[in-house]
């Protein structure tokens, strides 16, 4: 098994020649600005998407307050600590001060599950996910994050409304960005995929405003969390605005392969996400 963090590394290719020659105008320039904006988009997609996986793993669908994958997922490696029955209680996912899984990523601090209108299967059973001193490889998040059973037409795809509330990202360089994010999340429990739809806003890093909009369903893939040790889309299109500039950030054909095409006006280019 390959073991890798959620680290970025930006490697820049030829996809339109506008990329390279100064004749194009920045409004149809791939910049370095723009190129930090769809890393910590990315960065921070992949980093709340985990914590919702562990929230669904933590809770079983079936009604039992405790899922039966934490015994095989990796990530818990710290205790877990569970108050309440299967309508209505708590779960704590206490990481302690160093946790890290057989990918390298290193988690930290806990996270809190209030969940109510149980059990887990019911329409309407809701999960309410706080951060208390959580990071990942020393990035901290913060917020409120929601996640609400919503009905399916299929017995073997979950799905759930996830929302993040005055959501703060914390960067190792003190950096900050916040978000405020609406998702509807399908897990497909036959092949283990996840597909997302929705949108986010905020701040980056940089202090300017952005909104993120889904244009194409993101897919991600279990096969591909449990390779790479990545909770990143494979397949799917962002629309990311900032300051009057739309990128379109593309995630690619499916394939485990942590490329993403970052396009505006007729210029793009390509980059490599992760070591």
């Amino acid at each position: 098994m390959k073991t890798s963090k959620f680290i970025f590394r930006v490697v820049f290719s030829a996809i339109s020649p506008a990329f390279f020659f100064s004749c194009t105008g920045e409004e149809e320039r791939v910049s370095p600005a723009d190129t930090a904006d769809v890393i910590s988009e990315s960065l921070v997609d992949a980093y709340f998407e985990d914590t919702d996986d562990m929230t669904l793993a933590a809770i079983s669908s079936d009604g039992s307050p405790v899922g039966g994958r934490i015994a095989s997922d990796d990530r818990f490696c710290a205790a877990l600590l569970f108050d309440g029955t299967n309508l209505s209680g708590s779960i704590v996912l206490n990481f302690g001060t160093a946790c890290t899984d057989l990918r390298g990523n290193t988690r930290s601090g806990t996270i809190r599950l209030d969940y109510a209108d149980g059990p887990a299967a019911t329409t309407g059973f809701t999960v309410v996910m706080t951060f208390d001193g959580y990071t990942i490889n020393g990035v901290r998040l913060e917020g409120t994050r929601t996640i609400r059973r919503l009905v399916s037409d299929y017995s073997n795809i979950l799905r759930h409304e996830v929302t993040l509330e005055n959501g703060r990202v914390t960067w190792p360089d003190n950096s900050t960005s916040s978000r405020n994010s609406s998702f509807v999340r399908e897990l497909n429990l036959n092949d283990l995929t996840v597909k997302l739809d929705g949108e986010a806003s905020g701040q980056n890093r940089r202090g300017k405003s952005y909104t993120m909009a889904i244009a194409e369903t993101l897919l991600y893939k279990g096969d591909c969390v449990l390779s790479d040790g990545i909770y990143m889309a494979v397949q799917g299109v962002k629309l990311f605005t900032s300051g009057g500039r739309t990128l379109a950030i593309d995630y690619g054909d499916g394939s485990c392969d942590r490329m993403v095409t970052v396009k505006i006006g007729n210029a793009a280019t390509s980059l490599a996400v992760g070591d």
